[in-house]
């Protein structure tokens, strides 16, 4: 049996379809229209995003990154949160430290020793169980201090000395740290709120 819709209904349709076209037709646009000029724009220097340079500070002053969130699945551990090198006398693609969140509910700060990686020394720093929404900070203070602050405790290390001539960024989110390739078995964690500080 057919139905007919409705005048309401038939208009509904209308609407929503011609909200999906008005979308898809500006996010092409934008899409086509900047790609073409992304190589002249870095060119020109109004544009530049190797190693972070948007997002990029130097390690003077007070920099933070507090997060609120929680994680709800987690097979192993993931990296929750990180200070990636930007530009410094050496190219690197290493992090100076990552913040983990294991399966048994324990935070770890993972700290490089130097700019070349592969040397990271890990401080358990707090345990919150799964499925608990938590609030902490990382960050670098002073142009020599790594920082993390949980429930009012402050953990601090000192900033080696060969990391000081490098630009550092913040990352957060979702970095599973789990091995194999299974599109079921990842991380899963909720970010209520993020902010970043940066005082001189």
């Amino acid at each position: 049996m057919d139905r007919v819709l409705s005048r309401n209904e038939a208009s509904a349709i209308l609407d929503a379809l011609a909200g999906a076209l008005v979308l898809a037709i500006g996010m092409g646009f934008g899409r086509f229209a900047f790609t073409g000029m992304y190589p002249l724009m870095v060119h020109e220097g109004q544009l530049t995003i190797a190693s972070g340079s948007l997002a990029a500070w130097s390690v003077a002053g007070t920099n933070v990154l507090a997060v609120t969130e929680k994680i709800s699945q987690v097979p192993d551990h993931v990296c929750i949160s990180q200070v990636h090198l930007g530009t410094g006398p050496t190219a690197s693609t290493k992090p100076l430290f990552e913040l983990f969140y294991y399966a048994n509910g324990n935070i770890v700060m993972a700290i490089e020793q130097t700019p070349a990686g592969g040397n990271e020394v890990q401080h358990t720093v707090g345990n919150v169980p799964l499925g608990t929404k938590f609030s902490y900070s990382v960050g670098l203070t002073g142009g020599n201090t790594i920082d993390f602050t949980m429930n009012g405790k402050v953990q601090t290390w000192p900033l080696t000395a060969a990391f000081q001539k490098y630009t550092m960024y913040f990352k957060a989110g979702d970095y599973d740290q789990t091995a194999g390739s299974s599109t079921t078995n990842g991380a899963l964690l909720h970010i209520y709120a993020l902010s970043v500080t940066h005082t001189s």
